[in-house]
């Protein structure tokens, strides 16, 4: 069965070559030049991702993914947004919204190809069911993390392509990590608040080898030296975490 595919793009053109683009790998595509067109669509049928502009007259495409995400209908719809805004605010905005992918226009094929092949697999991704399941979820992370910092991961996750799970509370977040199976976890340490200890005690005990991400403040101090930990120094941009994200579960945790 073909995926279907939400283009919602003002350009008539550029809406008529992702159409072509789309088509001729094996998509079935629906085009929508307004956000109330892509509603009403998403509405009516069932998509397996949305392709969205940014600027779009009316409600954005901010707006737009933020309207997805807060149906319970359409929220697990991955979206992507292919749009010619590049700063760093733009991009962590976006996936602030709800993006699972940021393409910049000029964009090459192959890159927008390359997204919905690798959104569409992780999705189709079987779960995994706990510390000693046979199939391994890469890319699966479980955070201790609260506020802006809680939001930050969000979108780096979306950007590494990690499945996340936030859980606020340290010894709640330790449980589900000796239960389940994680990749990483991913902690923030305040001054004066021993939480390298803590991880480091709870794994030792349960004999768990889970590497971690220890998110800092520019002024903490940095925890001991571990095999198993890596630290990244905030404020960072989404990029920046989402690469360290990459390499902590590419590498194990190694530094």
């Amino acid at each position: 069965m073909k995926h279907r595919v939400l283009v919602v793009d003002e350009d008539p053109a550029l809406a008529d070559i992702l159409r072509l683009l789309l088509a001729r790998n094996g998509y079935e595509v629906e085009i929508a030049a307004s956000p109330g067109t892509a509603l009403a669509l998403l509405a009516k049928l069932r998509f397996d991702v949305v392709v969205s502009d940014v600027v779009l007259q009316g409600v954005d495409g901010f707006s737009l993914g933020r309207q997805i995400r807060g149906n319970a209908a359409t929220a697990d719809i991955p979206i992507v947004f292919l749009t010619a805004l590049d700063s760093v605010e733009d991009e962590f905005e976006g996936y602030l919204a709800g993006a699972d992918a940021w393409i910049t226009k000029p964009f090459r094929a192959a890159d927008l190809l390359d997204h919905l092949d690798r959104i569409l697999l992780r999705n189709s991704r079987p779960a995994s069911s706990g510390r000693l399941a046979a199939i391994r979820d890469a890319g699966r992370v479980i955070a201790c993390v609260t506020g802006t910092r809680a939001r930050l991961l969000r979108a780096a996750c979306k950007a590494a392509f990690c499945e996340l799970e936030v859980v606020p509370a340290l010894e709640k977040a330790l449980s589900r990590a000796d239960r389940e199976k994680f990749d990483l976890l991913v902690c923030e340490s305040t001054p004066g608040a021993d939480v390298p200890g803590q991880v480091d005690s709870f794994l030792d005990h349960f004999g768990l080898s889970l590497p971690v991400l220890f998110l800092l403040e520019a002024t903490a101090i940095v925890p001991g030296p571990r095999d198993r930990r890596r630290t990244i120094r905030l404020p960072a941009t989404v990029e920046e975490l989402s690469e360290q994200l990459r390499t902590a579960i590419r590498n194990g945790g190694m530094p």
